[in-house]
Formats: C-alpha cells, sequence, structure tokens
C-alpha cells in the first residue's frame, strides 16, 4: 500500500492529500530515509512523523493489503 494512503487509513492523517503533502515537505522518513508518497508500505518499516511540537514513530507490523469500505444502508423511502 501506498504511504500516503497507509498513512491516513491509519488515522494518523485525516485526508490523502494532506498526507501527500506532508511527505512532500519532507516531514515524514521510513527507515531513517526520506521518501516519496508513492513508497509502497512493507512489515517492519519504520514510520517517523515530524509535527511542530512532537515526532510520532510508527513500526508496521503488516500493512493493510486489501481493504473495503462498508456500504451504508440506503435510506428508507417513506411517504
Amino acid at each position: 500500500m501506498r504511504l500516503d494512503l497507509y498513512l491516513k487509513q491509519i488515522g494518523v492523517l485525516k485526508r490523502r492529500s494532506l498526507s501527500k503533502e506532508t511527505i512532500e515537505k519532507n516531514r515524514v522518513r521510513v527507515n531513517d530515509q526520506l521518501t516519496k508518497p508513492s513508497y509502497e508500505v512493507k512489515p517492519q518499516d519504520i514510520i517517523d512523523i515530524y509535527f511542530k511540537d512532537q515526532t510520532i514513530k510508527i513500526r508496521v507490523l503488516n500493512p493493510i493489503q486489501n481493504y473495503e469500505t462498508i456500504p451504508q444502508p440506503k435510506p428508507s423511502q417513506s411517504r
């Protein structure tokens, strides 16, 4: 899974566009190296995310390979 999508899916950043922007501004490192949003996340990767006042360190145990959205129930049509 792409790094920008992975950060969104695990809930660290709210939108994929925000994840992509954060990575492009060199605020994210994988295994102590700068990377691109298209980097494919692998098990045992260490992801460091640098914010203004804190750093978050994430160890990837099992990247999300396949996921699906849960269909929302359709609103009932009452007359």
